[in-house]
């Protein structure tokens, strides 16, 4: 194997790596907030479970919304990086307004707008990695990613849970999970990049109709058909928390 060829595998290995930090990172702040928040909202701020239910309901609705957006968006501008950067950078701003929030209508837009932010980022982050490793290396990849933000989910609630214990001070925890937002754009600014241009085709013109829908095959509605099912068992780990 000569040096180029070395170079470019550790450069995408370098790649991989800095993606899952960034993914540890965007974890860890977001549980550092979501895992106490459920509490603050109705200690604090007095929101009933009815009221919870319906700002849970919509800025997941939200999330999801942005993801279908924000990926057929990368896929037009043929760029993940920048994306990623309007994902984080939102997130940055947003995550400040729950340290703030003084009512159930402040929460509202935190939540919704931070939903938003991870929707936007979430489709090209997994296209980035596709576009970087090749088929065969795909499980391998998305596995070390997802390890990653598992971990930070971890980290991020053991987090938050010995500040609390400490300090008795939401808003102290909600300040402190900026942090870990600002170690992901970091990341992403200096050590993320996107695919060369020559891995998506000399192509750049980007073309969707309502009508291609037709045109995927049956085992993709399967896999919607099946996910469509299990979602409707799903609710808000929020309420999880509340009960415990």
């Amino acid at each position: 194997m000569n040096f180029i060829a070395e170079l470019k595998i550790a450069l995408k290995k370098r790649a991989l790596l800095a993606i899952a930090i960034m993914c540890f990172f965007w974890s860890a702040s977001s549980l550092m907030v979501f895992s106490i928040l459920p509490v603050f909202m109705t200690e604090e701020l007095g929101i009933t479970p009815l009221e919870l239910g319906w700002i849970e309901g919509i800025a997941v609705s939200l999330a999801f919304v942005a993801k279908i957006l924000s990926g057929i968006l990368s896929d037009y501008i043929k760029q993940r990086r920048v994306l990623l950067i309007i994902g984080t950078v939102t997130s940055l701003i947003f995550k400040s307004l729950f340290a703030l929030a003084t009512s159930g209508l402040s929460i509202f837009i935190a939540r919704s707008m931070d939903r938003i932010a991870k929707g936007v980022r979430s489709a090209p982050v997994d296209a980035l990695i596709a576009d970087l490793y090749p088929k065969e290396n795909h499980g391998m990849s998305y596995g070390l990613r997802q390890f990653f933000y598992i971990m930070g989910s971890v980290i991020g609630s053991l987090i938050a849970a010995i500040l609390l214990g400490v300090y008795h001070d939401y808003r102290l925890v909600f300040w402190c999970s900026l942090l870990p937002v600002f170690f992901a754009l970091i990341i992403v600014v200096f050590c993320v990049h996107d695919a060369p241009t020559h891995i998506y085709g000399k192509a750049n013109k980007f073309e969707w109709h309502w009508k291609d829908l037709k045109n995927l095959p049956k085992s993709f509605w399967h896999i919607i058909l099946v996910s469509s099912v299990l979602m409707l068992t799903r609710f808000s780990d929020s309420f999880l928390s509340l009960k415990a």
